[in-house]
């Protein structure tokens, strides 16, 4: 029975471009689009391919668990380290360079440490994500849409990612910030068959990332200025995000000049 190509990638959680490249590898050439068909055959290579693979979640439960045993270390060392130091003192000076040593392990671990804990801090930071995947958010709205031509407008990554603002559709400010967190922080964008369209967002967690996610959201607000009609809402949301932004990750991701709105909006 043959299946299309954007039910198999949502029931396998996986994007469309990861399985036209896996059936190309053993030898099924078929086109990336959400239509295309995978016969039986191809669905079979599929099922035994990906059930090879480990749970990416564990992988992250494993992660945190090596972190917080390196910090227990960490701790344990300190202590251990102080108690030496004190009595290396207590004794003749053919120990001095001993004592040292111990000292300057020390340091080591503690800058060691301390550059692990940032980077634990960088990797798993306290932001919320949406409940459900964002990828299948984007195959829903790609086979609602068929075609999609990546940048155009109504068509960008945030409107296919189910991020909304102003009366009609709009999310609520959680809502938005939880896209936005995942955008900018996890977002592999991996689903979408555009690789211009995908070079121009960068990888996650990098100046590139977030310089074209605020671009975009100063965009969005600077047009609607220009529109006629009641944009207010949708404005001072957009307006609100993007101060969001900068707050939350300008300081450690920053380093190029801040998009501003063409007029200040009134409070």
């Amino acid at each position: 029975m043959a299946r299309r190509l954007v039910k198999v990638a949502k029931e396998f959680k996986i994007g469309t471009g990861v399985i036209v490249d896996l059936l190309a590898r053993h030898g099924y050439v078929i086109d990336q689009k959400p239509t295309s068909k995978i016969s039986e055959e191809m669905y079979e290579l599929l099922k035994q391919e990906f059930e090879k693979q480990g749970n990416s979640e564990e992988n992250k439960k494993v992660l945190l668990q090596a972190l917080n045993h390196i910090n227990e270390i960490k701790e344990n060392y300190h202590s251990f380290v102080e108690d030496q130091i004190k009595k290396i003192e207590k004794m003749e000076t053919y120990l001095y360079n001993l004592k040292n040593g111990f000292r300057v392990m020390q340091e080591f671990i503690d800058i060691q440490c301390a550059m692990i804990n940032k980077l634990s801090e960088r990797i798993t930071p306290d932001f919320d994500f949406p409940e459900i995947d964002l990828k299948f958010v984007r195959l829903e709205y790609i086979e609602s849409k068929g075609e999609i031509d990546w940048g155009n407008f109504g068509q960008g990554l945030l409107s296919a990612s189910g991020y909304h603002v102003g009366k009609t559709r709009g999310l609520t400010e959680s809502e938005r910030r939880e896209i936005l967190n995942f955008i900018f922080l996890k977002d592999t964008l991996n689903d979408i068959d555009n690789e211009g369209y995908k070079e121009q967002w960068g990888e996650p967690k990098t100046s590139d990332r977030l310089k074209k996610l605020a671009d975009v959201v100063a965009t969005l607000a600077n047009n609607a200025l220009r529109k006629r009609g009641d944009y207010s809402k949708a404005i001072w949301d957009w307006h609100s995000d993007l101060q969001y932004l900068k707050k939350s990750f300008y300081d450690n991701w920053g380093g190029f000049p801040w998009p501003k709105l063409e007029r200040k909006l009134q409070e």
